[in-house]
């Protein structure tokens, strides 16, 4: 007796999955597939971003809409095949309360995923008669780099994901991208332990200068994934860089 068309499906699909269990690749066709979806969601989706939002003010790191400081001396794993880069801008919109609020916009995608940062000629809103004058009073590109980095607590707490903007902030956390493939390669299957650390330099212009520093301190086994689940933004959204905190980060310094 013949088979049905959703007999053969099925069929065919189970034989996919065994060759992906025996392999360990994916079909290409599949694969086509899941990369087109990634593409997409770079491009059109939110940044995925897991629990509380860490950035560094001032020579310290701040936790969450709360702004907890992180005691100096924390430790965390830094959840490398999470970690994205890619541009970011803040729309604002009016809520129904009829408060002005700004939203986050992202070109976003996985370092992992080999995502490609567009040329900033092809982003959107190329026309600078729309764009604002910034706090140096020069016009101000809408679209600014951004990079995430997540972070899980040694005991398994806290969940975060260090966010920065500035050039020295993407600067520190490329450094650590690199230090990660060169030194990596000595512990397979492990992530590092990173320690925030405030740092700093001087500058001619503002003195002295303080940045971020995400030291290497140590290596861990990979955590389980499940253990970020439901932690992925805990942060109801992604506030501005400035909003509320009354510190100007526009210029090349955290």
């Amino acid at each position: 007796m013949s088979r049905t068309y959703d007999e053969l499906t099925k069929q065919q699909e189970q034989q996919k999955q065994l060759a992906i269990a025996e392999t360990g690749t994916v079909p290409a066709e599949w694969q086509a597939e899941l990369d087109a979806m990634r593409e997409a969601v770079a491009h059109n989706g939110r940044s995925s971003f897991f629990g509380q939002m860490m950035r560094f003010r001032k020579g310290a790191y701040l936790l969450g809409a709360e702004k907890k400081k992180v005691p100096e001396g924390t430790r965390f794993i830094g959840i490398m095949a999470e970690a994205r880069h890619g541009y970011r801008k803040f729309v604002e919109e009016v809520a129904d309360d009829g408060s002005i609020k700004k939203r986050p916009v992202h070109i976003v995608g996985k370092i992992v995923d080999k995502f490609v940062l567009p040329g900033e000629n092809k982003l959107p809103d190329r026309d600078q008669s729309t764009w604002k004058i910034g706090l140096n009073n020069k016009l101000e590109d809408p679209w600014k780099k951004v990079a995430y980095l997540p972070l899980l607590s040694l005991d398994g707490k806290t969940v975060a994901t260090f966010v920065t903007d500035t050039p020295t902030g993407l600067s520190r956390f490329w450094n650590l991208i690199d230090r990660y493939q060169w030194i990596g390669c000595k512990h397979p299957g492990k992530y590092p332990v990173i320690e925030p650390r405030p740092d700093s330099y001087h500058d001619r212009r503002w003195g002295q200068v303080l940045v971020p520093d995400l030291a290497i301190v140590g290596w861990i086994g990979r955590p389980d994934p499940a253990q970020l689940l439901g932690h992925n933004g805990a942060d109801a959204e992604e506030p501005p860089p400035n909003e509320g905190d009354g510190f100007d980060d526009t210029w090349e310094r955290e």
